[in-house]
């Protein structure tokens, strides 16, 4: 009987955690969309309420976008950011986010601004993955 004790609180305990864990769920631009336009700014829902930590966004060669990313104090499930004019170019998102239970999770996806008449970008071979 102590034993079946044990296990029941040790699964209650396992699976608390895991469902404390969230994932993002969709984004705007979506991961590997190929824009026509240049968005104006970028959305991230999540799949419960964390607290968005980091926000980072690159070109293909490196090059940090400039993002006036203030932290939220409150835990949300989606979050949006303004985007400076972007040039045509491949991007990469980061994100670090942080749960319920403190424990930070990061993401990262890409999306692809066309040039002019649909022009792709030099090196589109480079587009990211998500991890």
């Amino acid at each position: 009987m102590k034993l079946m004790k044990i296990l029941a609180a040790t699964l209650l305990l396992v699976s608390s955690s895991v469902f404390a864990h969230t994932s993002l769920k969709s984004s705007v631009p979506a991961n590997n969309a190929m824009l026509d336009k240049a968005p104006t700014e970028l959305s991230l829902t999540f799949g419960a309420k964390v607290k968005l930590v980091g926000l980072t966004v690159v070109d293909s060669k490196g090059a940090k976008v400039a993002l006036d990313f203030k932290a939220p104090k409150d835990m949300q499930t989606s979050f949006t950011q303004k985007l400076p004019m972007l040039k045509p170019e491949m991007y990469t998102v980061a994100w670090v986010m942080m749960g319920a239970d403190m424990h930070k999770m990061s993401g990262k996806f890409g999306f692809m601004v066309h040039g002019p008449n649909g022009a792709m970008p030099q090196s589109h071979d480079a587009m990211p993955h998500p991890h």
